[in-house]
């Protein structure tokens, strides 16, 4: 059973054990992608560069998903991100730019969308209309943004 081949796919870990999970599913033999940002951290008396994941909570691995698989008996892994009881594979496009933006090095807001900043809504009953950020939440566990709609007078919270 090779466990190289296959397409990627996200498993659900346990908090702070993305690298632990990723240290072991690699010495099992799978192929595995853990994308981490370098980030400025303060403390009271210092200020740190440390490399965090990119996703918390989650690590990539490549396999085959119709042959059993038993890296979510491992340790610190939660389950495979499936719709039902299928695991859904991953875009390598995805990780792919994951990959080229965590090696950038450039500074990342984890949400995407920087306070101030002028937005153009692409997709639903919205779409076509331009706003100003003003995020007022931070980005855990989930990223909420606010989007205020000068050309109309109304702001839209969500």
């Amino acid at each position: 059973m090779s466990l190289i081949g296959g397409k990627w796919y996200a498993l659900q870990v346990r908090p702070r054990h993305e690298e632990t999970v990723e240290n072991r599913l690699r010495r099992q033999g799978y192929t595995v992608y853990l994308p981490r940002l370098t980030r400025k951290r303060q403390w009271s008396d210092r200020v740190r560069l440390t490399r965090d994941p990119m996703f918390p909570g989650y690590v990539f691995s490549r396999f085959d998903a119709s042959i059993p698989y038993r890296m979510i008996e491992s340790p610190g892994v939660i389950r495979i991100v499936s719709f039902g009881s299928t695991p859904v594979p991953v875009d390598e496009t995805e990780l792919e730019s994951a990959r080229i933006l965590a090696d950038s090095g450039m500074g990342v807001h984890p949400c995407g969308i920087v306070p101030g900043e002028l937005v153009t809504i692409t997709e639903g009953a919205l779409a076509g209309l331009q706003g100003q950020s003003d995020q007022r939440q931070r980005c855990q566990p989930h990223c909420r943004a606010d989007i205020y709609l000068a050309t109309r007078g109304f702001c839209r919270t969500g």
